[in-house]
């Protein structure tokens, strides 16, 4: 299938299929003419940057995570656990940060509901 359609079923836009071809995420593709012809391995592909996007990794994460598929299977299965031990404990930080932005304005909504109280009196 062309460029437009291989976008079309991947929902994405054209801009981002050849965004990906030009940063390598994509496989080379066969050509036609002066028109790519994206195939099985391509959508696999595309599948694969999405479900890594939706779980929050960055597409030089994903440029990485896509190199270590052409590892052997046990060294692909090492490296991938570490990466994912690594993004689990980023995500850890994350959370651990945003819980005490939530806490700090809680405090500042506590102290702006005693102002207001004691402004009533």
């Amino acid at each position: 299938m062309y460029i437009g359609e291989f976008a079309q079923q991947c929902g994405v836009s054209v801009k981002t299929v050849r965004y990906y071809e030009q940063l390598g995420l994509l496989p080379e593709v066969q050509r036609q003419g002066k028109y790519r012809v994206f195939d099985d391995a391509a959508q696999e592909r595309m599948q694969l940057i999405q479900l890594c996007k939706k779980h929050g990794l960055t597409l030089a994460e994903i440029e990485e995570f896509i190199r270590y598929q052409t590892q052997s299977s046990v060294d692909r299965c090492q490296r991938t656990l570490t990466y994912i031990h690594r993004k689990k404990r980023e995500f850890s930080e994350q959370i651990q940060t945003l819980q005490e932005k939530v806490s700090q304005l809680q405090q500042l909504e506590s102290k702006v509901r005693e102002n207001l109280s004691v402004e009533r009196v």
